[in-house]
């Protein structure tokens, strides 16, 4: 017999990667745990805005506000049969100016101006007009930042003495103020 080889493979050693890093100074942990903290922060920063900026889309009088919608077709009709036209604009200083063309019988020694903001309840306000000596109408303080969309609302501040319930009248509609520029509102059926 013939001496026999033995044929060995070349001894391999199993190397094992040993990190030397603590935990806190690897990436993916903290990969993971900022998901979780950026949710909670964008989340309480879209509770903040929510807060801030409620909508003010119903009324808290909204019953009485209903009830008198039908009231306010009828001084609508009114206005219309005495063919009442307004011109809307913001003067130099300020103020609003209201031109009212139409019968005369609707002439008021003052009105009031309703100004409702169709995206801030915050900025909706009442104006008292009083009549200029060149029968224009304007208001007797200075608006705050008069540009932009309005719903407006122009009737006479009082009814006059002595006349009858039905004298009463109300124009209504959607403007678009800007300075230089005048809005007009016509009374419609």
């Amino acid at each position: 017999m013939t001496p026999s080889r033995e044929i060995h493979a070349p001894r391999t050693q199993a190397r094992q990667r040993i990190d030397t890093k603590p935990w806190y100074r690897q990436f993916w942990p903290w990969f993971v745990i900022s998901l979780p903290v950026v949710s909670v922060a964008f989340s309480v920063a879209t509770l903040v805005v929510a807060v801030r900026n409620a909508d003010s889309l119903v009324r808290d009088d909204w019953y009485e506000a209903g009830v008198a919608i039908n009231r306010d077709f009828g001084k609508e009709r009114r206005a219309a049969e005495l063919g009442l036209v307004a011109s809307i604009r913001i003067a130099d200083d300020g103020r609003i100016v209201v031109q009212l063309d139409g019968a005369r019988e609707a002439a008021a020694a003052a009105l009031r101006l309703q100004m409702s903001c169709p995206s801030s309840a915050a900025r909706d306000q009442i104006l008292d007009l009083a009549v200029l000596p060149s029968g224009e109408f304007a208001s007797t303080t200075r608006v705050e930042k008069p540009e932009g969309t309005w719903d407006v609302a122009l009737t006479p501040a009082e009814p006059p003495a002595g006349s009858l319930p039905d004298s009463s009248w109300r124009i209504a509609g959607r403007i678009d103020l800007a300075r230089g520029a005048a809005a007009r509102v016509v009374a419609s059926r």
